[in-house]
């Protein structure tokens, strides 16, 4: 199979065709065809194809190098379960178009959850409210429920942060059983509500979490978001934070995301 396949000398757009196919296709225009055309394609049979260049311009001192990891993984391979925990700010600074937004982002993810899939909501603004009160399997009748749900979310109250993640958290699984757990948090303020205290709060997180199996994806809105909370959040939990500016489109960024984590196939890297 093909594992690695880029040019280091042209920008070329790469179509895969499998796991043995790709095509790769170059054109310019008004340009000095001076440098040769190289195209890297790595081949391996082991599960994870591995590629290291390296540079070092002065032998005096030290280079540079770039370690490339490719996992096989197959178009066919099937997506892993995964439980997924939506907390959505519904505090008083989240009226107008903003909850707008946030109820349209919601209703796409739910829409787009695998069978196999288990999931719950936490609404939160002065106190957090799970709405099953645990994972519920991603069926028609409960996806159904969800989405009425979150169509009917209102902004109103302050910013109980800490509460909502310890809501989150609690659904985690007592046992492993191979499913993913994810968090996606979103945000348009400050803890004002409960513990305040950013360090405070990760450390409930972190001591709640119990290691690497949670995923926290925070989605910052507006101006006033303590980013230094979502991004350390993110940090220890081996997700990621993203931020939107008030004259950007929250559902939009929301699907992008949704896009790159609700089909995974590799766990435990």
């Amino acid at each position: 199979p093909i594992t690695t396949l880029y040019s280091p000398t042209h920008e070329v757009d790469i179509s895969r065709h499998g796991d043995t196919s790709a095509t790769v296709g170059f054109e310019a225009k008004d340009i000095r065809p001076d440098t040769d055309f190289h195209l890297f394609i790595g081949r391996k049979s082991t599960p994870v194809g591995i590629s290291l260049l390296t540079y070092r311009p002065d032998p005096n001192q030290d280079g540079y190098f770039v370690l490339m990891a490719a996992p096989t993984v197959s178009k066919n391979a099937k997506a892993m379960p995964k439980d997924v925990v939506f907390v959505m700010d519904t505090s008083g600074s989240m009226s107008g178009v903003k909850i707008e937004q946030a109820r349209k982002a919601l209703k796409y993810c739910i829409d787009t959850l695998n069978p196999q899939d288990r999931f719950d909501i936490v609404r939160f603004s002065t106190e957090a409210e799970p709405f099953f009160n645990s994972l519920k399997d991603a069926n028609e009748d409960n996806r159904k429920k969800a989405v009425e749900f979150a169509v009917n979310m209102k902004a109103a109250g302050g910013t109980a942060i800490d509460e909502a993640m310890q809501k989150a958290l609690e659904e985690r699984p007592e046992k492993d059983d191979g499913r993913l757990f994810l968090i996606v948090f979103m945000t348009d303020g400050q803890p004002t509500i409960g513990e305040q205290n950013p360090d405070t709060i990760l450390t409930h997180v972190k001591k709640a979490g119990k290691g690497a199996q949670v995923r926290v994806f925070s989605f910052g809105v507006g101006n006033d978001v303590n980013t230094k909370l979502l991004d350390l959040i993110a940090e220890q939990t081996r997700g990621y934070s993203q931020y939107v500016l008030p004259n950007e489109n929250l559902d939009m960024s929301m699907s992008n995301f949704w896009g790159k984590v609700q089909d995974p196939v590799l766990a435990g890297l």
